[in-house]
């Protein structure tokens, strides 16, 4: 049932990044407006922790970081503000892309992505189907327990950045949804 696999398309994914196609346009005053609101509330009871996660990701190869006074020398650059989530007792630091921070703010990447089925927008945020992933996997773990039927099947949870490691943003992308945090300009690449 899922459709037929756009092998072109994933080799120039690869060799690209993500998306491959957008259009992100922001005012130089609300990205002025947006660098001065330096993130969140939420975030600034959290720094430290918030450091150790930047530091962490930038050490994994997902981050670029340079010096914050920068940003006004880069063309076309949004500013994502950072939040704090914590969740089950973990935190974790998020770029929000999203949110308006006043009436007719530009700076918000998310709402230069068109809805997901939108007509003739495939490129800008194209359909993600898992194929027959999980039907695999449940044949898989079946076929263990057929194998081996006296004894228990663990499952260890994974973690979930691994999978995203290689996916490379575009450069377009990548200065869409920049941060700032103290004095690192922060730009993502994958």
């Amino acid at each position: 049932g899922a459709p037929p696999m756009d092998i072109p398309q994933a080799e120039h994914i690869m060799r690209q990044g993500v998306p491959t196609v957008g259009q992100y346009q922001c005012k130089l005053a609300d990205m002025a407006y947006r660098e001065a609101y330096d993130n969140h509330g939420g975030l600034k009871t959290h720094q430290e922790e918030v450091k150790a996660k930047l530091i962490k990701e930038e050490q994994n190869s997902y981050y670029f970081f340079v010096p914050r006074f920068l940003h006004i020398f880069i063309f076309g650059l949004h500013l994502c503000p950072y939040t704090w989530n914590v969740h089950k007792g973990k935190g974790r630091c998020c770029v929000d892309g999203s949110t308006v921070l006043f009436e007719d703010d530009t700076g918000a990447p998310n709402l230069a992505i068109p809805d997901q089925g939108t007509q003739g927008c495939v490129d800008e945020n194209p359909p993600v189907y898992i194929a027959g992933a999980l039907e695999h996997f449940l044949i898989y773990l079946w076929d263990l327990h057929i194998t081996y039927p006296d004894q228990d099947i663990l499952l260890h949870s994974d973690d979930i950045s691994a999978a995203f490691h290689r996916i490379l943003y575009h450069l377009d992308a990548a200065i869409a949804f920049a941060s700032v945090f103290k004095k690192w300009l922060i730009i993502p690449y994958g």
